[in-house]
């Protein structure tokens, strides 16, 4: 009787699971279709999904917020039109959906959301956005937050046109076709920050264009993998790109010239597309297809600085000319330096000047060059010889070269310094009493610190200092790694205090008059030694495989890329494997930066660890195998995979302990293992709350749905790990007996 009820159980969670594969138009939710076009207000969960059937606009002095959890779905060709605010915020955990009614992972289905010519700041936080034809565009409105999106398959991501003061950060913008980020028209101010952009398939990753663009920043991302240039600059003055990871990038250009990084001509009416640049503290390695690691085919003043570029198809840096390189057409790069760099192990050439005036070190300091064979005989760790440039570069040098590689960290650092002395204090006598008086704004002459009615005071004063630090690495893996320094300044401060005897302070009183008086007038020195610890930190951007870099020593391993398509192309486009990814991810993340950290410092380390991932690897390639043998993907699919993948790995990595410990048992009853009843219990009732998540989520309570999910899918791959070598044994012990 008790298998029979398993058993029934059993078929009734795996039919609830076929929901996930029935293609099925559901019966709730909240058509728009308003017949002015206007849109305001809320849109809440209570309403969702909502269905757009014509191009909706929040106009100008009005606001739309979005509720968090909402789902909206456009029909072919809409969008939504911002004028007014528009407010969508959603949380890591539950996040706020925009997409075609039609779905799929083509782009251009319809026209995304639009930001136009907006007076009020708008928010799209923890939004998913696809198969727009342009995720979200920013048209003359400033002060925009964007962040913590997912933007994938669009024709566009996030535009950005005749725009100031927009923040985009912590997206994640991957599969999209014709740009990830792109600014445009004379934008200003523009802080991208913190992205991680990746797979575009038919543009680059950054792209700035059109009319001048001036004082944008591209800070911290990580951009790879895309098929033109990762960061495209053909119409930019004052822009600092820093702390980027930026490689393999250039996979299909539509040229021969450009890179990881390439600052290329555009016409607008300029002398120079590009002026003021500065590239720094970025890692730029594996430009494809002949690609270089920065290539400068029209700009000027562009300062090249801490850069560590490496492994590129192409050359490392290049500066380019028509006049002596006449196939780059208006190439034009003048006054350009560039020093302090590792340039090592590309492949064409470490770096090429065909421009004028620039240089290759700062008077004293150049760059590493991987191929420098010169010597050292004072020991000062620079070259006695110069570093000569790829022989086309008609003799440039660089004439201080660095026997070693080497990171420069310049930090800026806020130190307190306290200084005491003897200030003058302001007494104010009344003539009468008052119930109320309001004090005008009265300048009182005091260089330092000013205060009412106190004596004696203490105050603080804060500087801000620039220090450089020198930091020699073999080693850069960049993860969660911290740099402590300490350093002890001394600062002299002197606070001189004036008043005269006469001072007129004025209150707007009913016909009462103040006086004032003052107190003594001093000087006094004092120095003040103040010790300052700084903290240098790289933190790691989620999403990486940590562990599986460390251990095969590159991002770009076959078995790393394996492992970061099974979970970003097959896993995670389903319902149960993203709640799984939720949880495992803040597991996952809580201890692999410093266990990867310590892999990489030792080979032995790395070796072991190799041979630890091999059975993981192995039974996620047999999942992959089997998820490819259904002809239509569905959620249904990737459980099964998944169970497929956790059996085996539970019984590659427990089968042997399991073993021993039958092996060790003393009487007949321990021999034959525990009682696997309670696990059966557990496995069934997470197969079946996976399934009752799925009636959930197809009912609207979308919350409840990705609660149950996470949970009920983490404890079936953990029961399924612990079944698997437990049912194996008692498979291999009847054999036997």
């Amino acid at each position: 009787m008790k298998s029979k009820v398993s058993l029934i159980a059993i078929l009734l969670g795996i039919g609830m699971l076929f929901i996930a594969g029935i293609d099925v138009k559901v019966a709730y939710g909240t058509d728009v279709n308003p017949a002015d076009s206007i849109v305001k207000g809320a849109w809440i969960m209570g309403g969702s999904p909502y269905y757009v059937k014509r191009d909706v606009l929040v106009p100008p002095g009005e606001s739309l917020a979005i509720e968090r959890g909402v789902s909206v779905y456009f029909d072919t060709s809409f969008g939504l039109s911002v004028r007014g605010k528009l407010l969508a915020a959603g949380t890591s955990g539950n996040r706020i959906t925009f997409a075609s009614s039609e779905g799929g992972s083509q782009g251009g289905k319809w026209k995304g959301i639009a930001l136009l010519n907006t007076v009020q700041p708008s928010t799209i936080s923890y939004c998913i956005v696809s198969n727009a034809l342009g995720a979200i565009n920013l048209t003359g409105s400033s002060n925009n937050i964007v962040t913590f999106n997912t933007i994938r398959y669009n024709s566009g991501g996030i535009l950005i046109h005749a725009a100031e003061g927009n923040t985009i950060q912590n997206n994640e913008i991957y599969e999209n076709s014709n740009y990830g980020i792109r600014v445009e028209g004379r934008s200003q101010r523009t802080d991208i920050s913190r992205n991680n952009i990746y797979k575009i398939s038919s543009g680059n990753g950054v792209d700035f264009r059109g009319d001048l663009n001036v004082n944008n920043y591209v800070k911290d991302n990580t951009i790879y993998n895309n098929d033109w240039a990762g960061i495209k600059i053909s119409s930019s003055q004052t822009l600092e790109i820093s702390g980027n990871l930026i490689y393999s990038n250039w996979k299909s250009p539509p040229n021969s010239t450009g890179g990881n990084i390439f600052l290329a001509y555009e016409a607008g009416g300029y002398e120079y597309s590009n002026k003021d640049v500065t590239i720094y503290n970025n890692r730029i390695h594996s430009a494809q297809y002949n690609g270089t690691g920065i290539y400068l085919q029209n700009a000027t003043q562009v300062v090249i600085t801490y850069n560590d570029v490496y492994l590129n198809d192409g050359a490392g840096i290049v500066a380019a000319a028509t006049a002596t390189y006449p196939s780059v057409l208006y190439a034009k790069t003048t006054l350009c330096r560039a020093y302090r760099n590792n340039i090592r192990n590309n492949r064409f050439a470490e770096a090429s000047d065909l421009g004028t005036g620039s240089t290759w070190d700062d008077g004293s300091r150049g760059n590493y060059w991987g191929n420098y064979s010169g010597s050292d005989l004072n020991n000062d760790g620079i070259g006695d010889q110069p570093f000569y440039l790829h022989p086309r570069s008609r003799g440039v040098k660089d004439n201080f070269p660095l026997m070693g590689p080497l990171l420069l960290i310049a930090t800026t650092t806020t130190t307190g310094t306290t200084v005491t002395g003897t200030l003058t204090s302001y007494h104010v006598t009344v003539a009468t009493t008052i119930s109320t008086w309001t004090p005008l704004t009265t300048t009182i002459p005091v260089t330092s610190f000013s205060t009412i009615a106190t004596v004696n005071t203490t105050g603080t004063a804060t500087t801000t200092t620039t220090i450089p630090y020198t930091l020699l690495l073999t080693t850069f893996f960049g993860t969660s790694t911290s740099y402590i320094y300490t350093v002890t300044v001394t600062t002299a401060a002197t606070t001189t205090s004036y008043a005269s005897t006469a001072i007129a302070v004025s209150y707007t009183t009913t016909g009462i008059t103040a006086t004032a008086t003052s107190t003594s007038i001093s000087t006094t020195t004092s120095s003040t030694t103040t010790t300052t610890t700084v903290v240098v930190s790289r933190t790691t951007t989620l999403g990486r495989c940590l562990i599986a870099s460390a251990a095969y020593d590159s991002d770009l391993a076959p078995h790393v890329q394996f492992l970061r398509e099974f979970r970003d192309q097959k896993v995670m486009d389903s319902f149960a494997g993203s709640q799984f990814m939720s949880a495992f991810n803040a597991f996952y993340y809580s201890f692999s930066p410093t266990v990867a950290q310590a892999i990489s410092t030792s080979e032995n380390a790395r070796t072991v660890t190799r041979g630890l991932l091999a059975p993981l690897l192995g039974s996620l390639y047999v999942g992959r195998v089997a998820l490819d043998l259904f002809p239509i993907r569905s959620d249904f699919d990737i459980v099964v995979a998944g169970l497929i993948s956790s059996a085996l790995i539970g019984v590659l990595y427990a089968s042997p302990l399991v073993a021993l410990n039958a092996a060790g048992a003393k009487d007949k009853k321990k021999k034959g293992g525990w009682s696997l009843k309670p696990l059966y219990l557990v496995w069934i009732g997470s197969l079946l709350t996976v399934g009752v998540s799925y009636v959930f989520l197809y009912i609207g309570a979308q919350s409840i749905a990705q609660f149950l999910a996470m949970v009920s899918t983490g404890t079936l791959v953990l029961s399924t790990m612990i079944l698997a070598p437990l049912l194996l044994l008692r498979l291999i012990q009847r054999l036997w007996r």
